[in-house]
């Protein structure tokens, strides 16, 4: 059984890793699958919207300088320029009201009958230093006041001042100034709640993250977003007149996709600097992924149910052969009946390890076998070593008696060697001794030879003295007898 339950264990934590690897892959490749298009989608709705507010804004600037050099802003005739003004607005619905102030800053003509009477410090408080700009620029040019809230109001407004040179013969020029609600550009061109996912809102800020334009009714009007506060990333990407997006964590601690678009500036006198950002909520874009996952979980669990049943079955299939060998294999130990064979039923592993087994048996038989028979002959030539050694004794006992006969010899051999080691010691002194007078008789020897040579040295002198005296005789015995004669 503890086989059974290791191969079931393994079989499913196999199945279980694999799972999971798998399961896992698929909803990160999935997830970030999903959230790469949904960037890419919010950056094209961003893009999309800060090109139309281009367009937009470049119609408006286009429309302000025709208007600026239109020959019924030279006439006096206030009403005229009035009705003119009122035809422009009508061809042009974006802008909120079309003023002329004369030089000195009054309304000289109007879409806006309110406004008679009135000067520009009374009408735009917030915005006299761009009025005394204005009036310094040269034809042609326009200068471009930036969203701001007016005292009093909700919604931002920017404006556009133009300067109208007039004919008359003062030549004092005027200052066209038209005046747009962000809210015309909110609902002409920046619908874009409906293409975000999720439905969350999207807003058109100035470089600072301040809400310029959106449906969100929690967003206050010039205030940046909680997003752009609390993430320098986001305030920075903003800023940097490029476009993109980016994720992160908003306020309300929801998980966010945020593209943003720039929305570039419309001339050289111009302080505007906008962006468009579109927000998807990951929770929203996710949730094809999060029913995937949970799909996916249920499948791996029902994999899993299967597996574990298909792991009982195989185990099964696995564990009876093992179990029958085993079985088969204890009875043979315990009986040491060799001659069983091990019967399985199977054309698997299995079969063929019984088969094995049964090999081994039988060669162990034959083995056995040879074993006996060869102890039999083990036991014919045991009792032949046993006459050979009686043999064997017998002569042992006969060379032991030869042997304490040579020992006897060997200890006669052994004083005569002893003898004679003595004697060889006397004869090495008397060698000693006998040397020692062979010098001597050397040394006398020696001298002898040198007396002998002296003695030879005057044998010579007297063999002179014998041949002389010889000589004498010989004459003296002629002289005798030359007498006896």
């Amino acid at each position: 059984m503890k086989l059974r339950v290791k191969l079931i264990l393994s079989y499913l934590a196999i199945v279980f890793l694999n799972a999971g690897l798998i399961m896992t892959m698929a909803i990160r490749s999935s997830s970030r699958t999903v959230a790469d298009a949904v960037s890419s989608d919010l950056r094209h709705v961003a893009m999309g919207a800060a090109e139309q507010i281009n367009l937009m804004m470049a119609k408006l600037i286009h429309v302000a300088e025709v208007t600026s050099r239109s020959t019924v802003l030279g006439v006096t005739d206030a009403k005229l320029k009035g009705s003119y003004l009122r035809e422009t607005l009508e061809r042009n619905p974006e802008w909120n009201t079309i003023s002329e102030f004369d030089f000195q800053g009054n309304v000289s003509a109007s879409t806006e009958a309110s406004t008679g009477g009135k000067s520009f410090r009374e009408l735009y408080p917030e915005s006299t230093e761009f009025f005394e700009k204005a009036k310094k620029l040269k034809q042609g040019e326009f200068l471009f006041r930036d969203a701001y809230l007016p005292i009093g109001e909700t919604t931002p407004r920017f404006l556009i001042l133009v300067p109208v040179y007039s004919s008359a013969a003062s030549g004092a020029p005027s200052v066209l100034v038209f005046e747009s609600i962000l809210h015309a550009i909110k609902e002409r061109v920046f619908n874009l709640d409906e293409k975000t996912p999720g439905g969350y809102p999207a807003y058109l800020v100035n470089r600072e993250g301040a809400v310029l334009a959106t449906q969100d009714k929690t967003a206050i009007p010039l205030k940046p977003l909680p997003e752009v506060k609390s993430h320098q990333n986001l305030a920075n990407a903003i800023s940097s007149d490029e476009n993109g997006s980016l994720r992160l964590r908003n306020s309300k601690g929801d998980d966010v996709i945020i593209a943003y678009a720039d929305v570039d500036q419309w001339g050289a006198n111009t302080s505007g600097d906008w962006a468009v950002l579109t927000i998807a909520s990951e929770k929203h874009v996710l949730a094809p992924v999060i029913r995937l996952r949970h799909t996916l979980i249920a499948t791996s669990v029902l994999v899993c149910v299967i597996a574990c049943l298909l792991g009982v079955y195989v185990a099964g299939r696995i564990d009876q052969p093992v179990q029958s060998l085993i079985r088969k294999t204890t009875e043979i130990a315990h009986t040491g009946d060799l001659t069983q064979k091990i019967e399985l039923k199977s054309n698997g592993e299995m079969g063929l390890l019984g088969r094995a087994f049964d090999t081994m048996l039988e060669s162990l038989r034959k083995l056995i076998s040879q074993v006996v028979n060869a102890g039999f002959q083990i036991t014919s030539a045991t009792t032949q070593l046993r006459s050979s050694a009686a043999q064997q004794a017998s002569g042992a006992v006969k060379q032991s008696s030869t042997t304490s006969q040579l020992i006897a010899t060997v200890e006669e051999l052994a004083q005569s060697a002893a003898q004679i080691a003595v004697s060889a010691e006397q004869l090495s002194r008397n060698a000693d001794v006998t040397a020692k007078s062979i010098e001597a008789i050397h040394e006398r020897v020696a001298e002898t030879a040198r007396r002998v040579l002296d003695l030879g040295q005057k044998s010579e002198g007297i063999g002179v003295i014998t041949t002389a005296i010889d000589d004498l005789a010989d004459q003296t015995h002629l002289l005798a007898l030359n007498a006896a004669i």
